[in-house]
């Protein structure tokens, strides 16, 4: 009589703990999500994007890794400084801006007519 008593809740035990599970995953992800947000506005500031893009110009084949030891903030910081900040891709082991100035468009399109005559 007593272990039908004991197994008879094992459903609504389960539901329980499955609830208990959920709201605890809930607040981890959570407390997980505002440390990286705080780490990142922490850390991405002007004076950090203009130490990147001051160490990327005085030499275009710098690593990430030199970097973050450099200025010893993480390398996912770094590549978002790089990429999404300075707007700047790796192109053949050099860190080059991706979008391309006047005189390039130019050149670029004097190259495209050129070979659009040869065929």
């Amino acid at each position: 009589m007593e272990t039908d008593a004991l197994f008879s809740n094992i459903p609504e035990y389960r539901k329980h703990m499955k609830q208990e599970k959920q709201f605890f995953y809930k607040l981890a992800t959570q407390a997980d999500n505002e440390s990286q947000i705080i780490t990142a506005q922490a850390v991405t500031n002007s004076a950090t994007i203009s130490a990147v893009d001051e160490l990327i110009r005085q030499n275009r084949r710098v690593t990430t890794r030199e970097i973050d030891v450099e200025l010893s903030i993480s390398k996912g910081t770094v590549h978002h400084i790089i990429q999404k900040k300075l707007g700047n891709e790796k192109v053949c082991a050099q860190w080059v801006p991706k979008n391309l100035s006047e005189n390039q468009k130019m050149s670029r399109l004097g190259v495209c007519l050129t070979q659009q005559f040869l065929h």
